[in-house]
């Protein structure tokens, strides 16, 4: 029997994908948790109870989503491992809990966990891009300074896709550095 807090209304049904990324299901989780974190099992629990579609999904299509959840909780910023005790830092044992970070909640507000739009992007200026982030692999000139001016600064990473992150960290760690050394 599932905690009196996971008692919602079901959304979907099994052959239609809920219209959450997995960075927005996760969160949905754990702000439905009376003390805001929740372990990785209870993370699935409340993401099976509340969509048919990932309950009822195959053992292939489980294993995937379920892949996802971890490598969005590892690899995301917005959210922290948190030690089940409370008094330690959070090990990689099994069984920590995961918390949203304080700074964005606002991701967010108003329950508002819906995939924005993304802008498309043309041919020409993919390749553009791409010419640019091999200029930034060999030592190319003004790289950084062009990618500052073109990306909107921001620390909402989930707007992000995952190259466009890790390319943003490379930058921002070439920018520490180059203050550093001055």
């Amino acid at each position: 029997m599932l905690p009196e807090y996971y008692y919602f209304r079901e959304e979907g049904n099994n052959g239609e994908k809920p219209p959450y990324s997995y960075v927005a299901l996760i969160a949905m989780a754990i702000n439905h948790a009376p003390d805001r974190k929740m372990t990785l099992s209870q993370i699935y629990n409340y993401i099976d109870s509340r969509f048919p579609y990932y309950r009822n999904s195959d053992a292939k299509r489980r294993q995937g989503w379920q892949n996802s959840i971890r490598h969005n909780l590892s690899l995301n910023d917005c959210f922290a491992k948190k030690s089940r005790d409370g008094l330690g830092p959070a090990n990689d044992r099994k069984g920590n809990y995961w918390t949203l970070v304080t700074d964005y909640e606002s991701m967010f507000e108003f329950g508002n966990y819906k995939r924005r739009k993304r802008m498309k992007r043309n041919k020409p200026q993919h390749q553009h891009h791409l010419q640019h982030q091999q200029q930034h692999h060999h030592g190319g000139g003004g790289h950084l300074q062009h990618h500052q001016n073109s990306m909107v600064a921001t620390n909402n990473f989930a707007d992000f896709t995952f190259l466009q992150r890790q390319l943003y960290l490379q930058m921002q760690n070439q920018q520490m550095s180059q203050q550093q050394a001055k």
